[in-house]
């Protein structure tokens, strides 16, 4: 999960750091929530499996 969170990281510091100029404040709050819904999925996906 460390590893997965730490892509997201660098991809989402690009994308802010070319967007930084819009107002796209709503979209990346958008997106962000995206995100945390996502991971908290592969989190329980995780969790289901036996090895855990």
């Amino acid at each position: 999960m460390e590893d997965r969170i730490g892509q997201i990281n660098r991809y989402m510091m690009g994308w802010l750091g070319y967007y930084r100029l819009a107002t796209a404040k709503s979209r990346v709050e958008r997106f962000d929530q995206w995100i945390r819904r996502r991971l908290r999925m592969c989190l329980w996906k995780q969790w289901k499996r036996v090895r855990t």
